[in-house]
């Protein structure tokens, strides 16, 4: 049997709100969705927050092209190197200037500080519930849905 995991990160990778914050958060989930557990993670720089197995393709998000891995996971070894704390690359298709948190990834990922991981939800973690999330941490929030 896989799992589900719906994983709740902040959109700016670098921010980090207050732990006391966090719990209020993780209690306000608790209350509200029936799952096999919720667990908060906070690390001192930010780490790759990944779909598992979703994983499937991913797209400059400034002109559309599909991007290699080989190019994605040299990008990434070199940001690996200073701590992905700066996150910016050239994309090889267009030359722009892009960050690695905004690629288009399929299906979505990114970088965080900290996360909320939400088990096995029994219901869809929607607007209805991010909301009120997004209000108690006070900045903008991504979904990320991971399946192992």
């Amino acid at each position: 049997m896989s799992d589900h995991i719906v994983k709740i990160i902040p959109r700016d990778p670098l921010y980090l709100p207050p732990e006391q914050t966090l719990d209020v958060a993780k209690a306000y989930l608790e209350a509200h969705i029936n799952s096999d557990g919720i667990n908060i993670s906070v690390n001192g720089s930010p780490v790759f927050v990944d779909c598992g197995s979703n994983l499937s393709e991913i797209f400059c998000p400034k002109c559309g092209k599909k991007l290699d891995y080989s190019w994605w996971q040299s990008a990434m070894s070199k940001a690996f190197e200073g701590e992905f704390m700066f996150l910016g690359t050239v994309a090889p298709c267009c030359g722009a200037a892009v960050s690695l948190n905004e690629l288009c990834y399929h299906f979505p990922c990114g970088f965080a500080r900290t996360r909320i991981e939400i088990y096995n939800p029994g219901q869809a973690v929607e607007d209805d519930i991010l909301a009120p999330v997004q209000k108690i941490l006070g900045t903008e929030l991504r979904v990320i849905h991971a399946h192992l």
